[in-house]
């Protein structure tokens, strides 16, 4: 098998089992909250943004609406049709969906035994803050998220779906926008013709997507320069924490050109590439919740895979064994930044530091990746020399 796929845990008989326990543990374990009968915190925001559309407004005089027009489109449209609830319970349903389909995707990239996926992955949608802090508060990401795995996952074995999905995600959210540009920057590595192709029908896609309510999209700018919530830990709201005042616009390009060119001029295979791009968007977002992080569940589990096997085989002593020590601390760091909120009463200089921790441990998380895979493939690319 070449090192350019991802090498895969379960047969296909095992993959499609584990999706339908995911989604029969996620229904048992999430239903009653998807049939609550009840406005949640932030489905104000696309019940409000959803009445400005209607009224011919701008969703974004919503000031916390960070979706596309296409998103508040569908909404104005599902609540004429069904009702608010009715709405709601739709958008509920496709959300909880998208994290079950998202995190058995993760599973699938990561190439988990069937055990340990079966059992790590019905823990996680059951006890995860990153699952179930989304679905108590009502937030619409799931699906946006799952289609952007989809993409990211499948592009080297279907360029044109996996581009549409792409495509589609960012479209509903952008969750990771500067993902169909990593596609296209992706030149010297796996297939890169098939990843133009994924890019370019990504690109396309989101385009086309994006016409509708084109008038009002640039709100979305102005609504996302302006999050200063406690619970924010993007790389500009950690900046501003600590006393330095950048507009998102100019982190996004700096941070993306550098990515973009950082993986153009390097030959990554797909597994190298998909850990690449989630860092680089996470890194760039004007706005990161903790339960933002799901698209980034491949990457704890790689790092998660590599830091247990690197410590059973790290030779004694503390040194040796700091780095994989290090890559589990910040799988918690992220996985419970929920807990930065509480902070908002210090000053800010503590907020900032505080805030900063999951930020570097993704970046973190995602150089200790990549340094494991690049391992890995040397020394697959070496075995066939030994042997001779």
């Amino acid at each position: 098998m070449p090192f350019d796929d991802t090498p895969s845990g379960l047969s296909t008989g095992g993959k499609v089992l584990l999706l339908l326990i995911l989604l029969t543990v996620g229904g048992v374990r999430w239903h009653a909250a998807v049939l609550e009968d009840y406005v949640k915190p932030d489905e104000t925001v696309y019940v409000n943004a959803a009445k400005l559309w209607s009224e011919g407004r701008s969703p974004y005089e919503e000031d916390t609406f960070f979706y596309t027009p296409l998103f508040a489109w569908i909404s104005s449209g599902l609540t004429e049709q069904f009702g608010t609830l009715g709405y709601l319970k739709i958008q509920r349903t496709l959300n909880l969906a998208g994290v079950c389909v998202a995190t058995w995707l993760a599973f699938l990239i990561a190439a988990w035994r069937w055990w340990p996926a079966a059992l790590v992955s019905v823990a996680w949608l059951w006890f995860s803050p990153v699952v179930a802090l989304p679905i108590q508060i009502g937030n619409a990401n799931g699906l946006s998220m799952a289609l952007t795995l989809a993409g990211l996952h499948l592009w080297l074995r279907a360029p044109i779906p996996a581009g549409t999905a792409l495509g589609l995600g960012q479209a509903l959210k952008p969750t990771a926008p500067l993902a169909p540009f990593c596609l296209l920057a992706h030149r010297r590595g796996a297939q890169p013709l098939l990843a133009f192709k994924a890019g370019t029908t990504s690109v396309v896609t989101v385009g086309i997507l994006l016409l509708v309510g084109v008038r009002y999209l640039p709100g979305i700018l102005g609504n996302a320069s302006g999050s200063g919530n406690p619970y924010n830990f993007s790389f500009q709201h950690v900046l501003a924490s600590l006393g330095l005042q950048l507009r998102p616009i100019w982190i996004v390009i700096v941070i993306g050109v550098g990515g973009l060119a950082w993986i153009a001029s390097h030959r990554l295979s797909k597994l190298e590439f998909l850990v690449a791009t989630l860092t680089l968007n996470f890194l760039a977002a004007p706005i990161l919740w903790a339960h933002s992080l799901l698209p980034f569940l491949p990457v704890h589990l790689l790092a998660a895979e590599r830091s247990l096997r690197s410590l059973r085989q790290a030779p004694a002593g503390l040194r040796g064994a700091f780095p994989h020590i290090v890559a589990g601390l910040a799988i918690a760091s992220t996985v419970f930044s929920a807990s930065i909120g509480g902070l908002s009463d210090r000053p800010a200089w503590i907020q900032g530091t505080a805030l900063g921790v999951p930020l570097l441990s993704l970046l973190y998380l995602g150089v200790y990746v990549l340094n494991g895979l690049r391992g890995r493939k040397e020394i697959a690319q070496l075995r066939p020399s030994q042997s001779e």
